[in-house]
């Protein structure tokens, strides 16, 4: 009887290893989005937290809400560098200056069109400056500066996304 029940339980517990592998597999087949007929996986997005995004991302992939923010950021991501692809020229100042150096050929595309289509974009007449100081009541200077930049730069940023991401079919599932 000893014999039968152990054999039982070895059984059991082959088959609920192979099951759990299973299920483990197939989550990470997972088709979460989709951009142009291109399925991204669960797999695609664990592998981009793993190499780029790091550590503090990885809770966010237990979740749902957490997954769909993971693959918007892998999205993102692909249209500014598929765009970089197409319009940053070999001969950029910026690529050129950073060629052979620790940051990647793809990180730096990014920061180049980024810095052409974001920052370089980004205008504050003295005017301009003075009502936002007015209105926001801050008085240094720099720091007020500091933050309008940035406020602008987030909305470049926005509709630079926005345009970019209208240009795609992008679905998530």
């Amino acid at each position: 009887m000893k014999k039968l029940l152990g054999v039982i339980f070895l059984i059991v517990t082959f088959a609920s290893i192979v099951a759990f592998a299973q299920f483990g597999s197939s989550e990470k087949g997972k088709v979460v989005a989709v951009i142009d007929g291109n399925e991204i996986k669960l797999s695609d997005l664990t592998n981009y937290v793993d190499t780029l995004l790091g550590e503090k991302y990885k809770k966010m992939l237990e979740t749902e809400d957490g997954i769909k923010q993971i693959a918007d950021y892998y999205i993102t991501r692909k249209v500014i560098l598929d765009y970089a692809k197409e319009t940053i020229k070999a001969d950029d100042k910026l690529l050129k200056s950073h060629s052979g150096g620790s940051t990647d050929k793809d990180t730096m595309l990014i920061t180049a069109v980024l810095k052409k289509e974001v920052q370089d974009k980004i205008e504050i007449e003295k005017d301009e400056l003075e009502k936002f100081m007015k209105e926001s009541q801050i008085t240094d200077r720099t720091a007020a500066l500091a933050k309008l930049e940035a406020m602008k730069r987030a909305e470049i940023f926005n509709k630079f996304i926005t345009e970019l991401k209208g240009k795609h079919s992008i679905k998530f599932m």
